[in-house]
């Protein structure tokens, strides 16, 4: 992907970098976040405490400023997040941010909707 591509896809509506973020993260069976000695999280807009989570390491580094410079980016298989991360992220009350901008937030779809989407986008794949 080149830096425009990058920066374009960046600059689409919340609505379509999660549909990106779908088709991404399904055909490679894996997402990114930021990790330095624990994850970066991000404030919602309720004040609850989110986790982003990225499509690509690109994406991932490219929002590893401001706060989360230093941060770098780490992959997580799919199995890892169904199975691992959202039921911890469930149990300490902090919610999946999809697809963040260096700028602005990104999409909260809730668990359940997050793992449905996902997993018919991967049955497209199959």
């Amino acid at each position: 992907m080149t830096t425009a591509q990058l920066e374009a896809t960046l600059r689409l509506p919340g609505p379509e970098r999660y549909a990106h973020f779908l088709v991404e993260a399904a055909g490679a069976r894996q997402v990114w976040g930021l990790y330095a000695e624990g994850w970066a999280l991000a404030e919602g807009s309720r004040g609850q405490r989110v986790l982003p989570i990225w499509p690509g390491e690109a994406f991932a580094a490219r929002c590893a400023v401001g706060l989360w410079a230093g941060y770098a980016p780490l992959a997580v298989s799919l199995d890892e997040l169904y199975d691992q991360l959202i039921p911890h992220l469930a149990a300490t009350g902090t919610e999946i941010g999809v697809f963040y901008t260096p700028s602005g937030r990104g999409v909260i779809p809730g668990y359940e909707r997050l793992i449905e989407d996902l997993q018919a986008e991967r049955a497209t794949i199959a």
